[in-house]
């Protein structure tokens, strides 16, 4: 019996049952995102991190994410970047355009206020340089993809957190809601710690 024929579809079943599969694991992931995260801490900033991402500490500045249930492209980036001279963030995102050969869609949201997007108001504004870029673009002329960066500057400071997630256009809209609250959510580690040792006084 000849299944060369078969072949296309057992291509098109089996792409169809990996979708299944995909979104059998993500479907209830809104709702347990709080509930069973795990926290990470980076130079004096705590981030919760749903616990289906896994975690891969490149160094003491850099921590790197990614999905390894799912098989689709996606990763993020939490870094704290070292950096010899005031170089305003603008600067430093064309730069950033440029190594990675990123041209982001006219339509991108741009924003530059810290109280928009860190739920501390008091360590919101206790960053003076903002910018996240959030939107989709092409990368080396071709390839779509979905980006979500954070550019954040402390008083004083040359050094600055850089926080980057990159995907396919899809699968950014899957993980990206996830990572933007990660960003929302975070704190100052001092702070976090304080209020878990006042909360194992009053027990």
């Amino acid at each position: 019996m000849d299944l060369s024929g078969l072949f296309p579809w057992f291509v098109v079943i089996g792409g169809l049952l990996l979708a299944v599969y995909t979104l059998s694991i993500i479907k209830n992931e809104g709702k347990s995102f709080k509930e069973e995260c795990y926290f990470v801490s980076i130079c004096g900033l705590t981030f919760p991190i749903p616990d289906w991402w896994d975690m891969k500490k490149i160094d003491d500045q850099t921590l790197q994410f990614s999905r390894t249930d799912t098989r689709y492209a996606w990763r993020a980036k939490y870094q704290y970047m070292i950096h010899s001279d005031k170089t305003p963030l603008l600067t430093l995102l064309e730069q950033y355009q440029d190594k990675t050969k990123i041209h982001f869609d006219d339509d991108v949201i741009i924003e530059t206020k810290s109280e928009h997007l860190i739920k501390d108001k008091v360590l919101a504004q206790k960053f003076t340089e903002v910018i996240r870029v959030e939107g989709k673009g092409t990368k080396d002329i071709i390839d779509r993809v979905y980006v979500d960066l954070y550019l954040l500057r402390f008083k004083e400071e040359t050094n600055y957190f850089f926080f980057e997630s990159v995907s396919s256009v899809l699968n950014g809209f899957v993980e990206g809601p996830f990572f933007e609250e990660s960003i929302f959510e975070m704190s100052e580690e001092t702070k976090l710690a304080l209020d878990d040792d006042q909360e194992l006084n009053e027990d």
